[in-house]
């Protein structure tokens, strides 16, 4: 298991210079079953991600280190060190209040947004992907932390936090359990978000947003 840990570390870091550059890309499915919105938030070097529940209601959701500041570099050299002395993950959860729009998302996230991306997923996939999530969550209810930088609530999660599992991939992992084709590298925060044969449900009426924001609600 060591050896294997250090060819990683020896293969992430001959690889660097080919990978700095990569953006990872999302093709979100063709004419979902009963659509419904899905939000990937790009706050700079991490993202989080919003899924619309049963009940219209938009849930931000988020992965991280334990102690870890929103703001910090999540590149190669933190998910090195990361490599070598995993720490505990977090797993984040919030209710925002309103309709799940992007402009009222943008309004009440609480944190700095680079960009947000409307996604359109099946009802069922959502539902299923929350369950899972929202299991974690609530079986770990006594560790819950609130964290004002991150504007969410935070619970232990079952998985240690490692360059494998950083805040970007556990992004991909969830868009992936929502039908999403995600390819490229995610580590590095870079994001391209491809349109899906056919028209464009109506739930992503509005699009992206590619403006900064950053409000405190």
């Amino acid at each position: 298991m060591k050896r294997s840990r250090q060819f990683t570390i020896l293969l992430f870091a001959t690889a660097m210079p080919l990978l700095g550059g990569c953006a990872a890309t999302v093709v979100p499915p063709a004419d979902p079953a009963d659509p419904r919105p899905a939000f990937i938030l790009d706050h700079g070097r991490h993202a989080t991600l919003v899924v619309v529940d049963s009940s219209g209601r938009p849930v931000r959701y988020a992965f991280a280190e334990t102690n870890t500041d929103p703001g910090s570099d999540f590149g190669f050299f933190r998910g090195l060190g990361a490599l070598l002395v995993p720490d505990s993950g977090m797993l984040g959860r919030r209710v925002l209040p309103g309709s799940p729009t992007a402009q009222n998302i943008l309004a009440t996230v609480g944190m700095t947004v680079e960009n947000l991306y409307c996604i359109a997923v099946s009802g069922e996939r959502a539902n299923r992907l929350q369950r899972v999530l929202n299991l974690v969550f609530e079986k770990n209810l006594a560790t819950a932390t609130h964290d004002p930088d991150w504007n969410l609530e935070f619970v232990e999660h079952p998985e240690d936090y490692w360059f494998g599992d950083d805040p970007n991939q556990a992004v991909e992992n969830w868009l992936i359990e929502l039908d999403c084709d995600v390819s490229g590298i995610t580590s590095f925060g870079d994001w391209k978000i491809e349109r899906p044969a056919g028209e464009l449900p109506a739930v992503c009426a509005e699009g992206s947003r590619k403006s900064k924001v950053e409000s405190r609600k």
